[in-house]
């Protein structure tokens, strides 16, 4: 009876961390692509459908079965119920592709709610300080550890879940020599109190961690901030040597450490030596820092950041705030438009870059636009007042307002509408062509082939700005005699279209598409 008690404690608590914001809102894509990349995920259809529960029985393994076979199966679907209780994890630590390849395992929770399955590593009605990793000076006694690490895996889901109270890092990526983890999705997941980072991606030098991975419609946040013995810092999500990334309407909160340590150190979203970085839709919640694409000089190219909130509102002078959006001196490409930026703590700044990386279209309320920044059309606002709710996070404009020279739009950058309640970004400005061609000029677009040699067929994946859906690929051989042309409205909703080679001969063929002034090529290899 009591362990029922402090699940439900856990449950409605997390309930409850949404009501005030709920995030991520209604009208954006989470409900399609929870039937995309969960209920339909189409390279797993043909998966075996495994249930799991506590003690197992009528049908189900029993969780500990399931955590002691994870690595072990191929094309397993594992659909974990639905429970008052909370499934202890204790110090288990789970690698998935360690010693093989792994392809088609998923892991979800059984209604589609995150709060109706969640994993904790021990109670914290108990155990309060489980969760403070001994990796950053806590006294866990777990030691240096993470829940569930994906290194040579294709074709991973995890998805409606909680992941609560949990020594070092909750979901860590790792690519190396002749691996690294392809097609992982992290969809509607809660993760809450770690002693590390929540989700950690990286790779031997040199080497890719992974590619074509999406974190959406998730809740990453503290109770209150990183422990207090910490000799590090945290961030939501840490992505090194990563490729084709989205990061799209996920809520981040109190990512932060007090006065006890570096406190600009702790970020919503830390991206380093990366290409092809998608960052939108999000909001970024009383963190130290919101997001920062090609950290420091890591390297990495290619980063948008749109669409986003960012808010810092707690007065609580143990923690400062740093810079909302930050780009890297070696980001060439990419940009920041669309954002809002509330900050009535009147600290840091709006956005610091270098290279003269286009920032433009930008809602903020205090901070400063570095001269690194090419940066135009940006809008300091006056206070609250032009805004709906701005205590609840709704950012659109009030009519009549005190800021005349802000006309409300109902379509964001992408041509999207803008719904009610609240949705993400500073849609004050419509998108212009001349802005539109600034997108696609700096903008992360990407042509990848896989797999690459192949024999039947392979896939064409297409990422990049909405304008590359009127774009066409096109197949020439070695002596540029065209072999075929195809439509990029015939791909997928993800951007992908399968290519069959019937009829082709041995041989290495190149794979273009033009956008604008850009010209991509790939070059592919067909063997019999």
């Amino acid at each position: 009876m009591r362990c029922n008690l402090i699940a439900r404690i856990l449950i409605c608590a997390a309930v409850m961390a949404y009501a005030q914001t709920n995030w991520p809102p209604a009208s954006c894509g989470c409900t399609e692509w929870h039937r995309q990349h969960v209920e339909e995920y189409a390279p797993c259809a043909a998966n075996t459908l495994v249930k799991v529960s506590h003690l197992g029985g009528d049908g189900a393994i029993n969780f500990m079965q399931f955590l002691n076979q994870l690595n072990k199966t191929d094309s397993t679907t594992y659909i974990i119920e639905a429970s008052t209780q909370p499934y202890l994890l204790g110090c288990r630590m789970l690698t998935i592709g360690e010693s093989a390849q792994r392809t088609c395992v998923m892991v979800k929770g059984e209604t589609g709610r995150k709060e109706d399955v969640v994993l904790v590593g021990l109670d914290p009605a108990t155990s309060p300080d489980y969760w403070k990793s001994s990796e950053y000076g806590g006294p866990s006694t777990c030691g240096v550890t993470n829940f569930l690490g994906l290194r040579n895996v294709e074709h991973f889901v995890i998805a409606d879940l909680t992941i609560r109270n949990f020594p070092g890092k909750m979901i860590k990526i790792d690519g190396g020599p002749g691996y690294f983890g392809k097609d992982i999705i992290m969809h509607n997941i809660d993760l809450w109190d770690c002693g590390s980072q929540m989700i950690k991606v990286a790779a031997a030098n040199g080497y890719v961690s992974s590619r074509d991975a999406v974190l959406e419609c998730s809740f990453l946040h503290y109770s209150d901030a990183l422990f207090e013995e910490s000799t590090y810092e945290t961030q939501g999500i840490s992505i090194h040597a990563g490729v084709n990334w989205t990061i799209r309407y996920n809520h981040f909160l109190n990512m932060r450490q007090g006065n006890w340590g570096d406190s600009y150190n702790s970020d919503a979203i830390l991206i380093w030596n990366d290409d092809s970085m998608f960052v939108y839709g999000n909001l970024i919640e009383n963190c130290n820092m919101g997001a920062r694409l090609g950290f420091s000089t890591s390297g990495g190219n290619y980063m948008r950041a749109y669409n986003n909130i960012v808010v810092a509102t707690d007065t609580d002078p143990r923690f400062s705030y740093g810079v909302a959006f930050e780009v890297g001196p070696n980001v060439t490409h990419g940009g920041v438009f669309h954002n809002t930026i509330w900050n009535p703590a009147a600290a840091g700044s709006m956005s610091s870059c270098y290279n003269q990386i286009p920032v433009r279209n930008n809602l903020y309320f205090t901070g400063s636009i570095n001269s690194g920044c090419s940066a135009a059309d940006n809008v300091i606002i006056a206070g609250s007042s032009v805004f709906s709710s701005a205590g609840t996070n709704d950012f659109h404009v009030i009519q009549p307002h005190q800021a005349p020279f802000i006309p409300e739009v109902t379509v964001d950058i992408e041509g999207k509408p803008r719904h009610n309640p609240a949705t993400a970004g500073a849609y004050e400005y419509p998108a212009d062509n001349t802005e539109f061609l600034a997108l696609l000029d700096n903008e992360a677009m990407d042509l990848a082939v896989y797999p690459n040699p192949f024999t039947a067929g392979t896939t064409i994946a297409i990422s990049g700005p909405a304008a590359i859906r009127h774009a066409m690929v096109t197949i020439y051989d070695i002596y540029g005699h065209l072999v075929r042309n195809l439509p990029v409205t015939n791909s997928g909703p993800d951007g992908r279209m399968a290519w069959k080679t019937e009829g082709l001969s041995s041989g290495i063929y190149l794979i273009t598409m033009a956008v604008h002034n850009k010209i991509m090529t790939k070059r592919a290899i067909v063997l019999r």
